[in-house]
Order: structure tokens, then sequence, then C-alpha cells
């Protein structure tokens, strides 16, 4: 319920609103939900491979459901590249699996750690692409 003097333009915005969801690719949607899946996988293994190298086995999809939750902390504007709030999560995983917090914070900055050195070579990537059209 609006009221009369905004009723017009209401009506206006929920029509263009709505107009764009029917230019959805679904192609594309498709496309982006496989990258996702697989690069939830290649997280969860990875997470699954620090373990086993740190002598802390958990199985699998206990990395599969950590990434998600990770994700979603590391996204909260409430640190820096979210430090303390990925620690905070993968200590109340760990928690639940029986490992101590001290375990939770070495494997969570391993895997930090790990993430930037992997990411230098395509960071690299990019600017020289970037480069190469100018």
């Amino acid at each position: 319920i609006t009221l009369k003097k905004y009723r017009t333009n209401f009506d206006r915005k929920f029509k263009e609103f709505y107009s764009c969801f029917k230019i959805i690719n679904t192609k594309m949607i498709l496309v982006s939900t496989f990258y996702d899946l697989f690069a939830l996988l290649t997280m969860a293994i990875s997470f699954y491979f620090l373990g086993l190298s740190l002598n802390i086995n958990f199985p699998i999809y206990m990395a599969l459901l950590a990434e998600p939750l990770l994700t979603v902390a590391v996204a909260l504007p409430i640190s820096f590249s979210g430090l303390g709030a990925r620690e905070a999560v993968f200590a109340f995983i760990f928690s639940l699996m029986g490992y101590s917090i001290e375990s939770a914070i070495i494997f969570s900055l391993l895997f930090f750690f790990l993430r930037i050195i992997l990411m230098v070579p395509v960071v690299l990537m990019i600017l020289s692409e970037k480069n190469k059209l100018k």
C-alpha cells in the first residue's frame, strides 16, 4: 500500500526493477555456478591437504562445510583481509572436531599465507596482460 502521490513513481520503478529479471542469462548463471563449485572443491582439497601436512586429520566434508563459513566471515568488514574473523571460524570448527585453538590459528595463518603465495602468479599474469593491452 503506497500513498497516491507516490503510486505512479513506485509503479514505474517496480516495473523497471522487474524488467531486469527478464534479461538474466541462464547459461551465464550455470557457468558461474560451475566455477563457484569448482573453487569450493579446490579450497576444500587444499584445506584437507594442509591439514594432513600438519597431522590434523579431518574429513573432507568438514572442509566443504567450512569454506562457505570462512567466505562469509572474511567478507565482513570487521578486520583487515579477514584476519581474526577467519581465525575465529577456524577455532570454532576445530573445537567441534576436538582440536586445540592453537592448532586452528596456526592452520588458519598458514592457509592465509598459502593463498597469498598462490595468488602472486595470477596477479602478475593479470598485470602483464593489462600492460600488453596498453
